[in-house]
């Protein structure tokens, strides 16, 4: 499984049903990193503040990339793997960890529905080195010259033959004034052309931002829709809580008006509609060809 999500707590990995239970999960982990080629590495960060423990997050050894690539005929691009070790701080975990939920998500939508991931990378790790050249984040999008911003993941796909793209924001905290900053420069960014160049989509993206809180979220919204600079940008964002990923990843997406959309960012009631014509229609012509 961590060949698939690259990173993942034991708690997400009981609810991918995994084994039952973050005890059983445990023991199972511990066996693993005491094999002698151990299998798994652990990232272990100190509480914040005395006020909770955090849970170890699991990834894939180099060693054992290697053995799945050299002994079970798995492409090395089917992996996904940490690029490097990179420093990891405690304030970050919540983030992290959402943005690791949110890949869940997606990789599990994307199952489903055989939609077909073409590339997905997250703030976790920066591009490679090259001479001469600043090293960023891999989600990093240059805009008005040297300048440019993070986002927490990119992402881009094809279902029904089409290619669609995001970029994704997690929002923890109440800050809209922060909100509103960040959503200029992103929707600027896409209106520009910046965001294709990155992501190599002849097609505009996304911003799907996921808020910690809902109320943070219904104040974003109405700050932006009393903006006439985004009047433009209505296509563009797609909101949803913690929360609400949590309990359902595809549908329960808002629109900058109000509406509730899936992820593609289609009307839920015309997608009710059709779904339950195409239906009547296929019992129709099932029936006079029985």
């Amino acid at each position: 499984m961590l060949a698939h999500h690259k990173y993942l707590t034991p708690s997400q990995m009981v609810n991918l049903k995994i084994r039952s239970d973050k005890d059983n999960m445990n023991k199972v982990l511990r066996e693993m990193k005491s094999w002698k080629k151990s299998t798994v590495n652990e990232i272990v960060l100190a509480p914040l503040e005395g006020k909770w423990k955090f849970e170890h997050i699991y990834y894939l050894t180099r060693s054992w990339v290697k053995a799945l690539t050299d002994d079970i005929w798995v492409s090395e691009d089917e992996i996904r793997k940490p690029a490097e070790d990179l420093p990891y701080i405690s304030r970050d975990y919540l983030h992290r960890f959402e943005t690791i939920n949110f890949w869940i998500g997606f990789f599990t939508w994307a199952k489903n529905v055989g939609a077909k991931i073409e590339d997905y990378q997250e703030y976790f790790e920066k591009s490679q080195r090259e001479p001469g050249k600043t090293r960023h984040k891999k989600t990093f999008i240059a805009w008005e010259g040297k300048n440019g911003f993070e986002v927490d993941a990119i992402g881009k796909f094809t279902i029904n033959g089409k290619e669609a793209s995001f970029l994704l924001e997690i929002h923890r905290g109440h800050d809209v004034a922060k909100f509103e900053k960040q959503a200029f420069e992103r929707a600027s960014a896409i209106m520009t052309g910046h965001v294709r160049k990155k992501l190599e989509t002849q097609t505009d993206s996304r911003v799907l931002w996921v808020f910690e809180n809902a109320s943070t979220m219904s104040s974003a919204i109405t700050r932006i829709q009393a903006n006439s600079d985004y009047t433009g940008f209505r296509d563009i964002f797609l909101f949803k809580t913690i929360k609400g990923l949590a309990r359902e990843f595809e549908g329960d997406w808002r629109t900058f008006d109000g509406l509730t959309v899936d992820f593609q960012g289609r009307d839920l009631v015309l997608v009710w509609i059709w779904r339950s014509c195409r239906w009547k229609i296929y019992k129709t012509l099932h029936r006079k060809s029985a």
